[in-house]
């Protein structure tokens, strides 16, 4: 509950709040705001009022994260995040490019899709991909293992722990929040080993654990040779 009174939800007609006057869908009243949130209808008048620091896009619509937004970002954060996750290319809510230029280089970024890293005044800023590749095979590889009966949240968060627990302090200081995906497979071993045995501690595995779960895993894992 703390976690979402810290969310604040955008649409086409801006902060999503009760007052609003519109009828919300299920999954809108879910974080429509009720804490007497002004009823602000454009994303850049609320990144002013909420001064955040971290935007996340997932309109599909295309470039919205407008210099105005951006700037409005940098002077409320400092260093924001800037998430757009929007697929595909095309669609995604501004370009790394834009980003690092309208926020002179104070920006955390990663996308949904790929994009190239940039050179800003003599250093490179990198583009993370933020991507479901990360965490879907060791999820689906450790529920196989387990034969799980269902795949619960606490598998799904303790998966994402993984991955960011891979991301080094010398990777943060490149700006690099997500790993290089050469090392998708050995992160794969890895949620596989926590997601069997989270799936054990939620008593939904109905197969437990081996003492020896990282050589079971090793020969389940398929190695493309030819």
């Amino acid at each position: 509950e703390e976690a979402k009174r810290r969310i604040f939800m955008v649409d086409r007609k801006g902060l999503i709040t009760v007052t609003r006057g519109d009828k919300l869908n299920e999954w809108k009243q879910m974080f429509a705001r009720d804490d007497n949130s002004p009823d602000l209808p454009s994303l850049l008048e609320v990144v002013k009022y909420v001064k955040p620091n971290a935007l996340f896009g997932l309109s599909g619509s295309g470039p919205s994260f407008t210099k105005e937004i951006v700037e409005a970002l940098v002077a409320g954060a400092g260093k924001p995040l800037i998430f757009p996750l929007s697929n595909p290319t095309s669609m995604a809510e501004i370009t790394i490019q834009n980003a690092v230029e309208w926020s002179d280089g104070n920006v955390l970024f990663a996308a949904g899709s790929p994009f190239p890293n940039v050179e800003h005044k003599g250093m490179t800023i990198h583009a993370s991909q933020c991507n479901n590749m990360f965490i879907f095979p060791g999820v689906g590889m450790g529920s196989k293992l387990s034969a799980a009966k269902e795949i619960t949240d606490n598998m799904l968060i303790s998966s994402a722990f993984v991955v960011a627990n891979f991301v080094t302090p010398e990777d943060i200081k490149l700006g690099k929040l997500y790993p290089d995906l050469k090392h998708l497979r050995t992160i794969g071993k890895l949620i596989t080993k926590e997601v069997w045995e989270v799936a054990e501690a939620d008593k939904v595995a109905t197969i437990p654990p081996p003492v020896n779960i990282r050589k079971v895993i090793n020969e389940n894992f398929w190695e493309p040779g030819y």
